[in-house]
Formats: structure tokens, sequence, C-alpha cells
């Protein structure tokens, strides 16, 4: 029953990776926190989406039959954020390290 879980968060946190890097590569140098995440409102829909898409397959009971998914409790929800939001820590690092010891010219992915 662990195991089964512990391969289910696995698969949310694949899928939530993706979500938190998309945020961190609006800029090269940038931190992301440097601007209002309402000023890429296609974005946040898309954020949002695929959030919402990703508790409808997991807590829906037809969709958790349709794709053999396991409702997962707010300690599983905690760890896929925790683990998630690492690679925006690391990226917002790399930025710092950039900004403090290169002069790197701002590259804008917009």
């Amino acid at each position: 029953e662990d195991g089964i879980r512990d391969y289910k968060v696995t698969g949310v946190q694949t899928c939530a990776l993706p979500i938190f890097r998309l945020w961190s590569v609006r800029s090269q140098t940038r931190s992301v926190f440097s601007e209002s995440p309402f000023r890429y409102p296609w974005l946040m829909a898309a954020t949002l989406g695929a959030v919402g898409l990703q508790v409808f397959a997991i807590h829906v009971s037809f969709m958790q039959d349709l794709l053999g998914t396991v409702p997962l409790s707010l300690r599983d929800w905690c760890i896929v954020g925790g683990v998630s939001v690492t690679i925006l820590i690391i990226d917002e690092m790399r930025k710092f390290w950039l900004r403090l010891f290169h002069q790197v010219k701002e590259k804008e992915v917009a």
C-alpha cells in the first residue's frame, strides 16, 4: 500500500516540477519574485489549470477509476509542493550568482 502511494506521489511530483520551472524561466537573471505574477495572465491561467487538472484527476472518484489514481493526503501534497519548490530555489540561487559575480545582460523570455 505505501509503495503504491509513493509511486503515485512520484507521478504527481513529475507533473508538478515543470509547473514551478515555468515561472522561473521568464528571465535568465531576474528573480521570479521581482515582478507581480499577474503580469503574465496566461501563465497564471495555465498554472491554475494544470494544478486544477491534477487535483481533479486525483480526487474525483470517476477519474480515480479511469486513471488509476488514489487521493493524496495533505502530507502527500506538502511533500509534492516541498520537492517541487526546490527547482525554483535552485534556479533563484543560480540567478543570484549570475547577478552577483557575472555582469550578465538580461535575456527575457516572453
